[in-house]
């Protein structure tokens, strides 16, 4: 029997490794799609806000001179909060950015640095490798909790199933969050957890070792994620009440032991971050004080007597604890509350949960909104986390995944399962003891040992406990449901397991009626693979993606060459997060909001977003210390972000388009001057002295916007100190004013500053061919500057293949594309290059177009080969599918690509890296971003020391 324990041990965690093996390998395909872009551009596109933020430090670490040197600029940091000085390892959780650069240092001093990867690619993979122990324990805690050591297979198939609803991993923007550290660390802390649960019957040496494990693991959890401490409360929350409401009084030595490793676990990591006050004053900070209070004062588990009179008493002497447990954390709260000052927005988002649980509930049971609390409506820093979808309540589509997929039911049937076998141990228990009772002296030999059952139940309750508190907190906020929905996959599949069956679980009977329910939710689950729907799991990354980063790329590229060192900018926190990473001057705010004073910093910036006076804002940035401020056009409306001082707040009923600051600073500003503006970012220095001049109106600044002379300035300087990049940011600009900001004369003044100043640049005529094309529908017209822009740009595969498009479909000039393919067979000595040798992003629709132009002149060979390829390059691209039938002579209703590409094909092309990323700038096709070679895209060295 032994033996065979162990096999089945064995076996687990053999099937637990190679799960989390797969869900490496799975994540390393989902994250391929980078590889498209230069190392440098795919980081540009992964880093956004809070993950740039944080890798900035492992980046800092990694590019510094000296270790020492790295360590001194995050101990005293003056670019995350300037004016102020901070110390990044107390204020944030960064000590994995710390560990891996100290890594990578190491390996290269050990003369390893030739095999190592870019630093991004190296920081990202032990991410994923992370995450895939997570889900191997995950898996090992599946087949733990079910008793069969196959459960883990079952739990990676309905985990696949419901991927991006449990996991963000997998979605390359969310390369660095914190919760990817914490979350698989709170699984291999779940399964400790766990494991000292079912030992709490067995000596205390014995769990010795899981102890040591379990405080270690805690340590790493705190110190990883911001948010552990709420996690952690509602796990110790969990424990005692397995404890003290379902009465396990056995479980009392090993809920102070796991108490006292919290403790410990809490104290390290408060030293390690400097004694922060964020966990000085965390609510799980009070509970622990609370919990060591009442487990201390009140000794009432001892073993009881097997009367009603006896059972009775210990029921009210637990709650008795339970009361001194409350008390103590309200008394502890109140003391401390001067200074709990760091997370308050947690609850301020919280509480308007209120309002939109009441919004959900029938006529006739809500309540009106003046009996709901006063922070039910949003305050102004719970409006910036709401805004967000991920801070909303779970949304009905996560809960309809997790119906189809049987993950929802079959979790909820174990926690059935589970409560009924605790009921049904602890009747026959008493049913026990009362026999026992009633032979008197009779039965004093007589043993009665329940204490491995009993530690079987309290294990399963807990788990079932921690899942409930966990759905009920990722319910409220859509973002935590990486926090539940593990656990629920776990639940899931444990159903066919006899452990939570009990008694009747091992029964002859039984397992074989547990067997085939495990083979047939098996075999149901696999009939829905390789996704439940098209939105779903892997088939949402089976088509090529398109960010509009290219614009923030060029930002940095900017802010790298030209800006001063030691420029304080005031920007969005989000966009701060992300230039931190990337440039080199110093940020007012961040995207980290664990702070009041920060609150209060954010609370004056975003001025920035609404109506008010140029006078103002120029103040609010003195006294902020900025002398730059960056506007986001994709952000210039009239913001949700309603600001304390209602007189800048923009009212839509009063105010028109031109009252936004975004807007208005672009019209002969008196205190700021415009530096710089691309097709999503101005960037505008406040004036040393402003300019005389009266407060322009709205009628003013729209009328100054479509001036020609309003643009001079801007447009010398540009040239000035841009040079040839100023032309393609000029036009950049003006398709956001055209197609975003809706102002199509202030557009063409833009043009006309370019095509006057830059008459000679390729991306110019490109985007004035485009403009004519397209936009005005005067396609005759843009002829000559496409082919100036060819000329130019012989060998940028997006303007080839728009030439190709532009003559064969709109000139209906055909021969012109057949001649333009063949002539670019071969490379010629005027330095353009055979079609065949390009490469990078674009290359592949180029391939496809081309294949068509070719096979329209009869060059059959030479469209086989452009068109093979393109399946190469693209194979899930939508040209492959659009020209299918023109290449392979077929009617639309053949439909033989759609026998040839089904899902499963598709997933495969996806394994082999047929899902491309391009990043380009907002309203124009990518022509700029194709390669990073004239792109500063990191702190020059002799910039980051001021």
């Amino acid at each position: 029997m032994v033996s065979r324990m162990k096999g089945f041990a064995a076996l687990s965690v053999v099937i637990a490794v190679l799960m989390g093996a797969l869900y490496v390998y799975e994540n390393l395909i989902y994250l391929r799609v980078l590889h498209s872009l230069s190392p440098n551009l795919a980081a540009v596109a992964a880093l956004q806000t809070e993950n740039a933020f944080y890798y900035s430090y492992f980046q800092e670490l990694v590019d510094s001179e000296s270790l020492l040197e790295g360590f001194q600029r995050i101990i005293w940091d003056r670019r995350t909060e300037y004016p102020e000085v901070l110390n990044a390892i107390r204020r944030f959780n960064i000590y994995q950015e710390i560990l891996l650069a100290v890594e990578y240092r190491l390996l290269g001093l050990l003369g390893l640095g030739f095999a190592l990867p870019h630093p991004f690619d190296f920081f990202r993979l032990h991410i994923v490798v992370l995450n895939g122990v997570g889900q191997g324990f995950l898996c090992l805690l599946a087949s733990e909790i079910s008793g069969n050591p196959f459960a883990g297979l079952l739990c990676f198939l309905v985990s696949f199933l419901n991927r991006f609803q449990t996991s963000r991993l997998g979605n390359y923007t969310s390369s660095d969050l914190r919760e990817l550290w914490g979350i698989p660390l709170l699984w291999v802390q779940s399964y400790l957890v766990w494991r000292v649960l079912l030992a709490s019957h067995q000596p205390s040496q014995r769990r010795r070792w899981l102890l040591l494990g379990l405080m270690l693991v805690t340590i790493a959890f705190i110190v990883s994620w911001q948010f552990s401490p709420f996690l952690l409360l509602l796990q110790a929350t969990a424990l005692y009440s397995i404890n003290i409401v379902a009465g396990f009084d056995s479980l009392r030595p090993v809920l102070v032991e796991i108490l006292n490793v919290y403790v410990v676990s809490m104290a390290v990591a408060v030293v390690l971050h400097f004694g922060s006050p964020y966990l000085l004053t965390s609510p799980f900070f009070f509970q622990l004080v609370a919990l060591k209070v009442s487990t201390s004062l009140c000794f009432c588990h001892r073993p009881a007597l097997y009367t009603w009179r006896s059972w009775f008493l210990r029921r009210a002497s637990h709650v008795a604890e339970g009361l001194v447990a409350v008390v103590s954390f309200l008394l502890v709260r109140q003391v401390l509350a001067p200074f709990a000052t760091a997370d308050t927005h947690v609850y301020e988002i919280l509480c308007t949960k209120v309002s939109a649980v009441n919004d959900m509930l029938p006529a006739q049971f809500q309540l009106p909104q003046n009996k709901l609390p006063a922070c039910a409506e949003p305050s102004f820093n719970a409006n910036l986390y709401l805004i967000m979808g991920v801070f909303k309540l779970l949304e009905w589509s996560s809960l309809q995944v997790y119906l189809q997929s049987t993950a929802a039911p079959a979790a909820a049937a174990s926690c059935l399962l589970v409560l009924l076998r605790a009921l049904g141990n602890w009747m026959a228990v008493q049913a026990a003891k009362r026999q026992k009772a009633k032979k008197g002296k009779n039965a004093k030999e007589e043993k009665l040992d329940f204490r491995e059952e009993e530690s079987e139940d309290a294990a399963l309750l807990f788990f079932v406990a921690q899942f409930v508190l966990f759905l009920l907190l990722g319910s409220l906020v859509n973002r935590l449901r990486v926090a539940f929905a593990p656990p629920m996959m776990v639940l899931a599949v444990v159903l066919w397991g006899p452990r939570v069956w009990g008694p009747w679980g091992k029964t002859k009977a039984v397992m074989p009626i547990l067997l085939l329910g495990y083979v047939c939710h098996g075999l149901w689950m696999a009939s829905m693979l390789p996704c439940l729907t098209a939105e779903e799991g892997i088939c949402q990354h089976l088509a090529d993606k398109f960010s509009n980063d290219g614009d923030l790329a060029d930002l940095y590229d900017w802010i790298n060459e030209v800006v001063k060192p030691g420029t304080p900018v005031l920007a969005s926190m989000n966009l701060a997060g992300s230039m931190r990473a990337f440039t080199h001057v110093p940020m007012i705010i961040h995207p980290q909001f664990e702070s009041e004073n920060l609150r209060k910093r954010v609370q004056q910036a975003y001025e920035l977003y609404n109506c008010g006076s140029e006078e103002s804002f120029a103040t609010t940035m003195e006294n902020l210390k900025a002398k730059l401020v960056i506007f986001e056009y994709s952000r210039c409306f009239f913001t949700p972000y309603k600001l304390d001082d209602k007189r800048k707040n923009c009212n839509s009923k009063k105010h028109q388009t031109e009252d936004l600051m975004c807007m208005k600073l672009h019209a002969r500003s008196r205190y700021f001057k415009l530096m710089f503006m691309n097709g999503n970012y101005a960037v505008f220095q406040l004036r040393k002295q402003p300019l005389d001049g009266p407060r322009p109106k709205a009628l003013e600044v729209r009328r100054w916007l479509d001036d020609h002379s309003n643009w001079q300035d801007y447009a010398q300087l540009c040239e000035r100190t841009q040079k040839e990049k100023c032309g393609p940011r000029l036009m950049e600009a003006a398709a956001h004013f055209l197609h975003g900001l809706k102002k199509p004369q202030a557009a063409a003044e833009l043009r006309s500053w370019a095509l006057k100043l830059f008459p000679e640049n390729g991306y110019v005529n490109y985007y004035q061919a485009r403009f004519l094309d397209v936009d005005a529908n005067r396609p005759k017209d843009a002829k000559p500057y496409y082919e100036k822009a060819l000329r130019l740009l012989q060998n940028n595969p997006k303007v080839l293949t728009e030439v190709i498009l532009y003559h064969d479909l709109v000139l209906q000039h055909p021969s012109f594309s057949s001649a333009l393919v063949q002539r670019r067979a071969k490379s010629s000595k005027a330095g353009e290059l055979s079609l065949l040798q390009l490469k990078g992003p674009g290359v592949g629709t180029l391939m496809c177009e081309a294949a068509v132009a070719a096979k329209s002149g009869g060059q059959a060979k030479l469209a086989l080969q452009l068109w093979q390829r393109a399946q190469e390059l693209a194979p899930l691209g939508n040209c492959v599918r659009n020209n299918w039938p023109i290449i392979n002579d077929e009617r639309a209703e053949d439909n033989s690509y759609a026998r040839q590409y089904s899902t499963w094909a598709k997933v495969r092309m996806a394994a082999a890296g047929g899902v491309s990323l391009e990043i380009g700038p907002h309203h124009l096709v990518n022509v700029r971003f194709l390669e990073d070679d004239d792109l500063t895209l990191w702190p020059p060295k002799n910039k980051t020391s001021w």
